[in-house]
């Protein structure tokens, strides 16, 4: 999964700045979202929404699941969340300067954002870290957490918080998917060095009860 997604954002961003393939659904989307930025409530839904992908609310959830891991005396598990958000979002940012990719014209006059368009930085936070957190919790033996829908709630929530910063004007649908792909190739990156690393290993879970309950 790491290898496919990385090729597929490579192979993206080659689309989206070498050729003018991708110019017309970006334009042709743009204008779809255009005919519900007069209504005040349609703005009010995706500025809620896109309030999901980035910012206070991710912050909130991420202490609370740090704080659970820390609980469980998994302190090396709550380090390894704490710096794979947070050089993850700078990997973004570095990525949006690269790129350097102008916004469309936002439709929402509170909207004119200063930075790069490319890749969207709430489609990346969103997928990584609603995914590591989905796999945390599993790998926690949370059984709530281990049926289908939950996985299946993820992808929708996900995948609205991509449509709202779409339908806000702020973003090409081109940069929502290569911060989809950016936001996989870094999840399955995490996932990988964790289970190098034996995170949540069932022996490593004894060691630490057993730590915690050492006089």
């Amino acid at each position: 999964m790491l290898v496919f997604s990385l090729a597929g954002f490579v192979l993206w961003s080659i689309l989206v700045f070498h050729s003018h393939v991708l110019v017309p659904l970006d334009e042709y989307v743009n204008q779809l979202a255009s005919k519900g930025a007069s209504c005040p409530l349609w703005g009010s839904i995706n500025e809620y929404l896109s309030s999901l992908g980035y910012g206070t609310f991710i912050y909130v959830i991420c202490a609370v699941l740090i704080g659970y891991l820390v609980l469980q005396g998994r302190i090396r598990e709550a380090l390894w969340v704490i710096a794979a958000l947070v050089i993850g979002l700078k990997l973004n940012n570095a990525l949006k300067i690269w790129f350097s990719r102008p916004r469309p014209p936002a439709l929402l006059a509170d909207y004119m954002l200063r930075s790069s368009a490319y890749p969207s930085g709430h489609a990346f936070c969103g997928l990584f870290f609603y995914g590591i957190a989905l796999w945390i919790l599993r790998q926690m033996h949370i059984r709530l957490l281990r049926m289908r829908w939950a996985k299946w709630l993820i992808v929708i929530m996900v995948l609205l918080i991509g449509g709202s910063r779409i339908a806000l004007g702020v973003h090409w649908v081109s940069d929502i998917i290569a911060g989809y792909l950016a936001g996989l190739v870094w999840l399955t990156s995490n996932i990988v060095l964790a289970e190098r690393l034996q995170f949540f290993d069932p022996k490593n879970a004894v060691d630490a009860v057993a730590r915690r309950r050492k006089p």
